[in-house]
């Protein structure tokens, strides 16, 4: 979101962490990590690595769990 103090707002409540570009659509970081929608959201492994991207997961909690396992 453009407006930083919304998403702030919008972002404090949720138990996940939340990052913002203030560059938006036009950030380096959509060609860097092939993003496709806005908002996006990713899951990372324990070794800090791209798991799995929204686009990829139809059973949210099930991802988790497996990756918890591992």
């Amino acid at each position: 979101d453009l407006r930083e103090h919304f998403w702030q707002q919008s972002a404090s409540n949720l138990p996940w962490t939340c990052v913002r570009d203030g560059e938006g659509a036009r950030s380096s970081y959509i060609t860097l990590y092939n993003v496709q929608t806005l908002p996006t959201f990713y899951l990372i492994n324990r070794d800090n690595e791209i798991a799995l991207r929204d686009n990829q997961i139809t059973d949210l909690d099930k991802e988790i769990e497996k990756l918890l396992k591992k």
